[in-house]
């Protein structure tokens, strides 16, 4: 697949475009948000991601296009490879419209026989609500109704709020790796890599937007302790970004108990950077140096993966 076209679609004052902005600009996003105007029609934009084009479609939720939308299927909706459909949970008064709204459009695909990947983003869920039972009650009433659409898609849902940044990176990270046909490979490799390096918490490899190619935490880490080292790697990635230096080596708190060592990389294939990140238990100064070293040569190996994907040769691990 060399392009992608990816829709966000969902009744107006879902949080569509306000996610788009918070996934691009990762910082300082709020007054851009606030100042956000209902979105006309559909509003296009692309990127690159890996060696595919892809084509976001951020589809109006207002009434008079959705009505347009579902009039002109096959104009607008054709050519899909990936939705995000977006249910604000707060505004509860409009799930049943918004759950037709979705039944039209998974109706669409299933009667042209295209079997899609669909991130349901059960959007808003602000850290402050989040043991609001309504609003628990409310999210298992919207997944309960279109999980009956699981035998015609491959339906996912997460939990996303634009405040809580990784929440939205997971989401999306997880739709772009439904149309990244090879993923298997590196996905391989990052789980090999990290059982590797004694008392590994995590690796991970992002592409030069923030997503996540591929990610490898050890079995039972907390939500709240990936959200840790998310924030570590934005952190990095910035300052990075500002120096002339393309490795960092840091140290933090990933709980109240428990201290972590890891390095950041940045590198090149092509015209593309990726970032790797390795997460440990933390290790004395000249256990870091050894770490060091024995990162860089893996790194390497990640770089030739990755440039025989982004070529479309053979590659094996």
């Amino acid at each position: 697949m060399k392009n992608a076209k990816v829709a966000f679609i969902g009744l107006d004052n879902a949080g569509k475009t306000s996610s788009l902005i918070a996934l691009k600009k990762k910082y300082n996003f709020q007054d851009e948000i606030d100042d956000l105007k209902p979105t006309i029609r559909i509003e296009r934009t692309s990127f690159r991601f890996l060696n595919m084009d892809i084509f976001h479609h951020d589809f109006g939720g207002q009434e008079q296009y959705r009505t347009d939308y579902l009039k002109h299927k096959d104009r607008f909706l054709s050519n899909t490879d990936l939705i995000f459909y977006v249910v604000d949970i707060q505004d509860q008064e409009r799930f049943d419209e918004s759950v037709t709204y979705f039944n039209e459009i998974a109706e669409y695909f299933k009667k042209n026989e295209i079997k899609l990947p669909i991130i349901v983003m059960l959007h808003k869920f602000d850290p402050k609500i989040r043991e609001d039972k309504e609003i628990i009650h409310g999210i298992m009433d919207v997944k309960k109704r279109i999980t009956e659409w699981l035998p015609h898609h491959n339906i996912y849902y997460f939990e996303t709020s634009i405040y809580d940044l990784y929440s939205l990176i997971d989401a999306f990270s997880f739709g772009m790796a439904q149309i990244f046909e090879r993923r298997d490979l590196i996905e391989k490799f990052i789980e090999t890599t990290a059982g590797e390096f004694e008392t590994t918490i995590a690796m991970l490899l992002f592409d030069e937007n923030g997503v996540a190619i591929s990610e490898f935490y050890k079995p039972h880490l907390s939500n709240p302790e990936r959200n840790k080292i998310y924030e570590i790697f934005l952190n990095v990635e910035k300052r990075i970004k500002d120096s002339t230096s393309n490795v960092y080596e840091f140290s933090d708190w990933i709980n109240y108990d428990t201290r972590i060592s890891g390095v950041i990389q940045s590198f090149k294939v092509g015209y593309l950077n990726f970032y790797v990140l390795l997460v440990i238990e933390e290790v004395s100064e000249d256990e870091a140096v050894e770490l060091l070293d024995k990162f860089q040569s893996y790194r390497l190996d990640l770089s030739d993966i990755l440039k025989g994907l982004l070529s479309d040769s053979s590659v094996s691990i």
